[in-house]
């Protein structure tokens, strides 16, 4: 497989195409097809739906020539779902057999991913311990927690981010002290900003999450979930002394959320991706809830009590989905029947191979957690000239011939897409 070796200047090159070319998949991965990739993540979900339940499970991974999809498109999916360095370590154990043909690939995935988790492990002790140092207290959210504890191994579960939640009346002093290491802000949201090492460096891979690609640390002043921007938001609060448990990192004290807290935020965070969620968020969901499942009542009650069961929906849904036998059925209908009639009908059309939409945006999509004439109006401003990464995109750019084409079909016909079958 050729651009398993594309050198970094290229990925970066794709990348920068991607962000400001619209959003195309295929100015990442070439000549990849809405069918095979289709087909690819189809493939992987039957391969979660045999392998997660059980570390005793086997299974062959199809050959493209007895599959619908290629394998570029298999290539695309595995690095978009997030679940190749997953398919990697079943492949190593074991478990999981594979054409020749991809052997290097899942090897690649799976020994990066191991670099790369080792990497951010590494930094992830220091900063705790310059936190400690502060009398900062963080609490660590999401993959840096749950692949160290619930995935296979962690390079397992790759990470971009080091996610961390502040104390609101610390968050300066922690902002301080990562300006002081040469960070610098990357992103910032009301609750939320993203801080980027001074050699973060460029992309440098866009068929595995390599070693060398870019991190963050995210700096989190709560774990309420805007569900989009200027959407509907989930509020969950720290409300219980047992909803944080302490967790040693290396040595390195933190704590973590504990169960049923954990739980609702995987779920929530789960739908909030939606139509573009990558399979291991849900893989993600299913490992927590088959190891953490203690009492239905007792998540559906906190659920409820938030106000929040409704937007876990999407995220429950996907999860039973993937591994049926996963989410308990009442849990599953409180949640559908607190849905809104519109999230509903968007997540009972889905499945985990059709919520990773990247070949097709719509209106509809893109209002699936708002409302109202001003939540429309924001949303077809923000199509016709885009925001990214903190910038407006320049004028040349948002106003090109071939985004321009496509943001017409976008608000007159309602769906944008880069189709080719």
């Amino acid at each position: 497989m050729d651009e398993l070796h594309l050198s970094a200047d290229e990925a970066q090159r794709r990348v920068e195409r991607y962000i400001h070319g619209g959003s195309d998949p295929r100015s990442l991965w070439g000549e990849i097809t809405e069918s095979g990739f289709a087909a690819s993540l189809a493939e992987l979900a039957r391969l979660c739906r045999l392998l997660l339940p059980s570390s005793d499970s086997r299974a062959t991974l199809a050959h493209p020539r007895d599959a619908a999809y290629d394998g570029p498109s298999f290539a695309a999916a595995a690095f978009a779902s997030g679940l190749g360095p997953l398919l990697g370590h079943w492949h190593e154990r074991g478990r999981l057999d594979v054409p020749n043909e991809f052997s290097e690939l899942l090897r690649a995935h799976l020994q990066h991913g191991r670099l790369r988790a080792a990497r951010l492990r590494t930094q992830l002790v220091s900063l705790l311990h310059r936190f400690r140092s502060r009398g900062i207290d963080a609490v660590i959210l999401k993959g840096m927690h749950t692949g160290w504890e619930y995935f296979p191994e962690p390079g397992t579960r790759p990470c971009n981010d080091i996610d961390l939640l502040i104390p609101a009346a610390q968050l300066a002093s922690a902002a301080g002290l990562l300006a002081a290491d040469g960070f610098s802000v990357s992103g910032q949201l009301e609750d939320r900003a993203t801080w980027t090492p001074a050699d973060a460096g460029i992309v440098a891979s866009v068929m595995f999450n390599h070693e060398d690609s870019p991190w963050a640390v995210d700096l989190h002043g709560t774990i309420d979930r805007d569900m989009s921007p200027g959407g509907a938001r989930a509020r969950f609060g720290l409300r219980h002394a047992d909803d944080l448990r302490a967790w040693d990192v290396d040595g390195a004290p933190a704590r973590v959320l504990a169960p049923p807290l954990l739980l609702c935020h995987l779920a929530v965070h789960c739908a909030s991706h939606l139509p573009q969620l990558s399979m291991l968020r849900v893989a993600e969901l299913v490992l927590v809830l088959r190891r953490d499942w203690t009492d239905e009542a007792v998540l559906i009650e906190r659920l409820e009590r938030e106000g929040t069961i409704g937007l876990a929906y999407g995220g429950l849904k996907l999860a039973e989905d993937l591994v049926p036998g996963t989410v308990p059925p009442l849990l599953l209908a409180r949640a559908r029947a607190r849905s809104s009639a519109k999230v509903r009908r968007f997540v009972d059309a889905l499945d985990p191979v059709g919520a990773h939409q990247l070949f097709n945006r719509s209106m509809a999509d893109r209002l699936l957690w708002k409302s109202g004439p001003r939540a429309l109006l924001s949303t077809v401003g923000a199509a016709i000239w885009p925001v990214v990464e903190g910038t407006r995109l320049p004028f040349r750019e948002a106003f090109a011939p071939s985004r321009f084409r496509r943001l017409l079909r976008l608000l007159v016909a309602g769906t944008i897409s880069w189709r080719r079958r």
